[in-house]
């Protein structure tokens, strides 16, 4: 979420290395360090900057520093220092590889054994801490890390942090009257009824707050729940939760006992202290059954401080880590798996909380003259922020339409090519001298006005413009939660409207302006906004596109720097991981996809987009009927016209033309102008339909983008038509947009050879080759390989190539027929036969057998193609 917060320059605080920030939280911001002297990581926290004027907030920050560096123990984050620099006041502490509570929970429950034993850890450091004479005060989620070591057949461990509303038993008057100005001191989840009420606290009231978080920890939801904050602090005060078992069955009824106790309105009704809460929930422990005592941590004996491991790579650093799959979890997958066709896509098909999907359209600008044009900039960066800002929420999904899917007109019929719930549009209107920007967010399915509000804005200042948009967007959507560990918009502001620019001109395709010269850009303005997360990711992007053409690895190999970019920058990040496990499949580095998707679906639980992914995932693993299976279910929770375009590509792709052509068509019905639809309806009437028909949409489609991809394809419509001379044109167009691709290459030496050019035809197939070697992808071009090898009189090694593209595909109409035009290249007429067949049979046009290469076949195949009605040209 955006946020325009200073930050430090990297440096140093102190005699410590400041390395990066890692997060924010009530009374200051955190980053990763380094102690140079004692050669170890550290966590460097400091106070505010807007803070440091205040006596009191800079009393209370000195105040956590000392009650909490006198504690000792594996349950409580460990303070090391306290230094004073020109950049404020900084606490140094322990640099805890894990994650935080909140984030676990915003996963949802976290199964009964693993909540007993985080809440058995949280309970040891409450009690050392009351022993202390310290009481904690802001006992929150947030303020809970779950840490874990890289020792095999370790456990996690919960540690408490943030004492920074802690109050000593003992404390001095002075320090008591920094909290007695009538303000409410702390979090509302984690406040106790007399804390609310402002009587005297103690111990008990911590634990008052570790029930909220128990209660939470196996429910999945918290026990106070209000529309607003006065409404949350009186049923704090007035209102009892049902049991944690009437919300769960599964909680036993010992837990659930001992979750009410915690959470009595009466102190005096509560164990008596941390020690005597820690001895009941012990006994709770030894009571629970095995299979949910280790439940998703494994095995430990109470009063074990071990920590659990975690697999190389996704710990990397406080507030940042992964969790990780326990006994539990495998069983249930284990159990899954005996379902069949589901199995692998596990409990991906588990019911996920409901995604609002809200469609964002291009800024309208009304204004007097040509001052429109000047404005474009502006309503760009309006449009920016409001994507950015729906990102900040939890299961809220944003639907950017391109220009053909916004060319649907009003925004109930634009809800329908997209498939939205709702669409979010924004209008500049501007005056002489001034802009008010309205904001309307309407019901998609009729177009009803749900909420509006419209404001002043400054457009010479994009950044501020932004800021302010985000903030309303919250007034917008007040039912919706906001998500943790989102990243702040660290970038100057004028470096912030060079990156508008700059990606306004990349997105539209400006005459001259190169992929080359994006990238430039955007390596440029990372020197003076190094953290600005949209950098990275831009040029990942960027990067796997023109890998798509090029099949250049060295852009495959600088988009997987990109990302490592990104993930440092924010690894929680949604559109971080959706990018890496894009980049990972493509590479071929699937368990990495795997991973992603898997962090991803925890924190967007229910986003087809998610689903999408992971079909195509699934389809690269040789898992056909389960990536069908996703990407149908992905249909059904968002049947826009990009999602069946993409089923229909994936059926044909699997041998169904028929069921190809029926989603195209519906994709098209929704979008009937919309690029992509039209040339993946063209590809699949190239191969299976009416190769004139496919010529005709491929030059509009050349018409209006001359792509590589459609200069290709129209090359192979000419071929078909025998106009060869125009084939080997279009190829040599498509070869001027992807220098080295191994297909065009091989489609030039078809129609140089068909043309009568053999020598000509000779050196191509061998370029072939050489291109295929250096591809990242080889798999992907076996076929490919195999032509040229048996145009070039190869065939042991062209008959390998395209046995293994068979056995990679076996349902694929396409890889039967190039399969079956290797075998007649090489003379194995039988399996030549045999795979034409196959071809045909999976809808096949027959045109395609004209070439002469199938000439010792004709006889044949016409005779097999009569009991179906069909004939060879």
């Amino acid at each position: 979420m955006i946020s325009a917060a200073p930050s430090p320059d990297a440096g140093f605080a102190g005699p410590y290395r400041i390395d990066r920030r890692l997060g924010r939280g009530g009374m200051g911001e955190v980053y990763a360090g380094f102690d140079e002297r004692l050669d170890r990581p550290v966590a460097l926290k400091r106070i505010w900057p807007h803070q440091e004027e205040d006596g009191t907030a800079r009393q209370r920050f000195q105040r956590e520093a000392r009650a909490v560096a006198r504690l000792h123990h594996p349950a409580i984050v460990q303070i090391y220092d306290w230094v004073e620099s020109s950049d404020g006041d900084w606490i140094v502490m322990e640099l805890i590889e894990g994650r935080s509570l909140r984030q676990l929970l915003h996963e949802g429950p976290l199964g009964l054994g693993r909540s007993a034993h985080l809440a058995r850890d949280i309970l040891v450091g409450l009690a050392v801490a009351h022993a202390g004479g310290i009481i904690h005060r802001d006992l929150k989620a947030e303020n809970v890390m779950v840490a874990a070591d890289s020792s095999p057949g370790q456990v996690e461990q919960a540690k408490i942090l943030d004492f920074g509303l802690a109050k000593q038993n003992q404390a001095e008057i002075d320090e008591t009257k920094l909290t007695t100005d009538g303000r409410l001191v702390g979090t509302l989840s984690a406040m106790s009824p007399e804390q609310v009420r402002g009587h005297e606290i103690g111990p008990r009231s911590d634990l008052f707050a570790l029930g909220s978080l128990l209660y939470e920890m196996v429910t999945g939801v918290t026990p106070f729940r209000g529309e607003s904050a006065a409404e949350i602090l009186q049923r704090i005060c007035t209102w009892d939760p049902p049991p944690a078992r009437s919300v769960s069955p599964a909680v036993p009824e010992t837990l659930s006992a001992f979750i009410a106790r915690l959470l009595e309105k009466d102190l005096r009704k509560r164990p008596q202290s941390a020690e005597h809460a820690l001895a009941e929930l012990d006994r709770i422990l030894r009571e629970l059954p095995a299979a949910e005592a280790e439940d998703e941590i494994g095995e430990r004996l109470p009063g074990s401080t071990t920590r659990a491991s975690i697999p190389h790579g996704d710990a990397p650093t406080l507030l940042s880590t992964t969790g990780r799959r326990g006994k539990a979890g495998w069983r249930a997958a284990a159990g899954i798996a005996l379902l069949g066709i589901l199995a692998a896509a596990g409990f991906w098909f588990q019911k996920p909380p409901r995604t609002l999907y809200v469609a964002v359209p291009e800024t309208v600008i009304a204004a007097p003259g040509d001052a429109g044009q000047s404005l474009s900039l502006a309503a760009s960066g309006v449009r920016t922020a409001l994507l950015q800002g729906l990102l900040g929420f939890r299961h809220v999904a944003a639907l950017e339409p391109s220009r053909d899917e916004a060319a649907a007109g009003d925004p109930a019929a634009l809800a329908r090519v997209l498939a939205a719930d709702e669409v979010l549009t924004s209008r500049l209107e501007c005056g002489p001298r001034i802009c008010r920007l309205e904001l309307r967010r309407l019901r998609g399915a009729d177009g009803r006005l749900l909420w509006t509000t419209g404001f002043t804005v400054d457009t010479g200042n994009l950044l501020e413009t932004g800021l302010a948009v985000v903030e309303h967007l919250r007034a917008a959507f007040p039912e919706a939660r906001l998500r943790s560990g989102m990243p702040d918009l660290e970038v100057r502001a004028e470096d912030y409207e060079a990156y508008l620019r700059l990606k306004g001109r990349f997105d539209n395709r400006e005459q001259g302006f190169s992929t080359d010269d994006f990238l430039a850009g955007l390596e440029h303005l990372e020197r003076t906004s190094p953290r600005f997360l949209d950098l990275p990711l831009d040029a990942a992007k960027a990067l796997v596109m023109r890998f798509e053409a090029t099949r250049s690895r060295a852009d495959l190999e600088r988009a997987a720097q990109e990302v490592e970019r990104a993930r440092a920058l924010a690894p929680d990040d949604p559109r971080v991981l959706a990018q890496q496990a894009t980049v990972a499949r493509v590479a071929g580095r699937l368990d990495e996809a795997a991973a992603a998707l898997e962090r991803l679906r925890r924190l967007e639980p229910g986003n087809a987009h998610s689903l999408q992914q992971k079909a195509l995932l699934l389809e690269r693993k040789g898992q056909r009927q389960e990536a069908l299976a996703l990407m149908r279910e992905a249909v059904l929770q968002l049947p826009s016209a990009s999602f069946h375009i993409n089923l229909g590509s994936m059926l044909y792709r699997h041998g169904d033309v028929a069921g190809a052509r029926r989603e195209m068509e519906a994709g098209l019905a929704l979008a009937p102008e919309l690029y992509r639809g039209l040339s993946t309806l063209a590809q699949l009437e190239l191969a299976s339909g009416d190769p004139q028909r496919a010529a005709e949409l491929y030059e509009k489609l050349v018409r209006r983008s001359p792509e590589y991809t459609e200069l290709t394809n129209l090359g192979t419509a000419y071929l078909l038509a025998g106009r060869y001379a125009d084939a080997a044109g279009r190829f040599r167009n498509a070869l001027e947009r992807s220098p080295g691709s191994p297909s065009a290459l091989l489609n030039l030496a078809d129609a140089e050879l068909l043309a009568g050019r053999q020598k000509e035809a000779v050196l191509l197939y061998r370029q072939v080759l050489e291109q295929i070697d250096k591809d990242p992808q080889p798999e992907k071009l076996l076929t490919v390989r195999a032509q040229a090898l048996a145009h070039l009189n190869r065939a042991p090694e062209a008959v390998a190539a395209a046995q293994e593209a068979l056995r990679l595909e076996p349902e694929s109409p396409f890889k039967a027929y190039e399969a079956s035009l290797v075998f007649a290249l090489v003379g194995d007429r039988s399996s030549a036969l045999w795979n034409a067949q196959r071809a045909l049979e999976r809808g096949f046009d027959p045109r395609w057998f004209a070439f002469p290469w199938f000439d010792p076949l004709r006889a044949q195949l016409a005779e097999a193609m009569k009991p179906a009605g069909r004939n060879l040209p």
